[in-house]
C-alpha cells in the first residue's frame, strides 16, 4: 500500500521589499536580532519591466522561488522620497495600501531612521549628505550605505530610535517624517 503524504501547513512569511542595500542589511540584522525568522528582506528589482515599486514588488512574490510554498502573510514596502514630487509618493501610498502593503516611508531618506538611533529627530528636513555626516560623527567613522558593521552600530539604539521619532512617526512629503518605527513595533 502507498504511503500517504501529510500536506504541510505553508509556511508564513512577511515580504520587505526595500530599494536599496542599507534597508536590506538593516532589516535582515533586524531580523537575526529580534528572531523574526518569518521575514525576509528583499531588494524591489528596479531594472526589470516597467512599473512602480508597488508592481515589481508583487511581480516578484508571483514569480521569484523565495515566495513559492509559501503563504506571504504580510506585506512590508519600505521606500524613501528620493528626490520623488509628492504626487507620485502618494500616488504610490495609495496604490501600496489598495494592494495590502503596510508602508515604512521616510522623508528624505532612510538614514533619518537611522540617525534616529542616536538623536532625536525633529521635523525639520535635514539634507542627505547633513545625514550622512551626522552618522558620520556618530559612528566615529565614515558612514557607509549598507556597511553590516555600521548596520549592527546602528541597531544597538533601536529602543532610542522608537523614542526619538515619537513627533514624526507618520507619513509626510512636506516635512521631516518616517514610518519606519510604527512598521517595525507591527513586525516584533
Amino acid at each position: 500500500m502507498a504511503r500517504v503524504k501529510k500536506e504541510r501547513p505553508l509556511k508564513k512569511l512577511i515580504a520587505i521589499f526595500v530599494e536599496g542595500p542599507t534597508e536590506k542589511e538593516y532589516f535582515e540584522q533586524l531580523k537575526q536580532q529580534k528572531n523574526l525568522g518569518g521575514a525576509t528582506a528583499v531588494r524591489i528589482d528596479t531594472l526589470s519591466g516597467s512599473g512602480d515599486y508597488v508592481d515589481k514588488a508583487e511581480k516578484q512574490i508571483k514569480s521569484s522561488p523565495l515566495f513559492r510554498k509559501r503563504n506571504v502573510t504580510q506585506k512590508v514596502l519600505v521606500y524613501d522620497a528620493n528626490h520623488a514630487s509628492e504626487k507620485v509618493l502618494q500616488s504610490l501610498f495609495e496604490k501600496a495600501r489598495r494592494k495590502g502593503y503596510d508602508v515604512a516611508f521616510s522623508n528624505v531618506s532612510f538614514e533619518v531612521w537611522l540617525l534616529a538611533h542616536f538623536q532625536v529627530m525633529t521635523d525639520k528636513v535635514i539634507s542627505e549628505e547633513r545625514l550622512v555626516k551626522l552618522l558620520s560623527n556618530h559612528l566615529n567613522e565614515g558612514y557607509g550605505k549598507g556597511n553590516p558593521n555600521h548596520i549592527a552600530k546602528i541597531l544597538k539604539g533601536l529602543e532610542s530610535a522608537h523614542i526619538n521619532t515619537v513627533t514624526i512617526n507618520d507619513i509626510s512629503f512636506q516635512r521631516q517624517a518616517t514610518s519606519v518605527g510604527k512598521i517595525i513595533e507591527g513586525l516584533l
